[in-house]
């Protein structure tokens, strides 16, 4: 019997705070990659905390650590994960800030669709198993949202879509609307 959680949640610093003294201890590509191998690579989700610092961005050794790793990830993953794809059960969602401009988060169609292409292109991968809406949109109508979602499917894009964070009544409309 072996124990793995759903989600792991790590920092890329010693700690969930951004401090200055901390700057030489930020989490290797490598260390990163093992991580990875260790909570994905076993069924979990990884939550990576990366904090601001003083000036609300992210610190520079953080960002070269994160490009190095995708780097990494990229490299040994190609053509390992391409073999077993039928075997994973891959997510991505939608929903908040993805670029800057009208369109760049919530619930319309333009941005939903984006961010799937989007997501789609990091991974080189056609389609993923399970696309969600992360979070309710007040203003985009919910037929538009539903529709998106129901075209995301009929594209083959996502074999299932989701819905996470609304409200009940907005649910039960989408119950009877998918």
């Amino acid at each position: 019997l072996s124990f793995c959680p759903g989600e792991v949640d790590m920092s890329i610093r010693p700690g969930w705070f951004y401090k200055a003294e901390q700057d030489a201890f930020v989490r290797s590509p490598e260390n990163l990659f093992q991580l990875y191998l260790t909570s994905v690579g076993r069924g979990a989700g990884l939550l990576l905390n990366i904090p601001p610092d003083k000036r609300g961005l992210f610190h520079e050794r953080d960002v070269a650590s994160l490009l190095l790793f995708h780097d990494f990830l990229k490299e040994n993953t190609k053509e390992d994960f391409a073999t077993h794809r039928d075997e994973l059960f891959i997510a991505t969602k939608a929903g908040y800030d993805m670029w800057a401009g009208p369109y760049g988060s919530w619930g319309s169609r333009k941005h939903l669709m984006a961010s799937l292409d989007q997501s789609l292109g990091r991974m080189q991968l056609n389609y993923v198993d399970l696309f969600y809406i992360h979070r309710y949109d007040p203003v985009t109508p919910l037929d538009e949202t539903l529709q998106t979602l129901v075209d995301i499917v009929r594209a083959g894009k996502a074999l299932y879509i989701g819905i996470s964070r609304w409200p009940l009544d907005a649910l039960k409309y989408a119950n009877d609307f998918l």
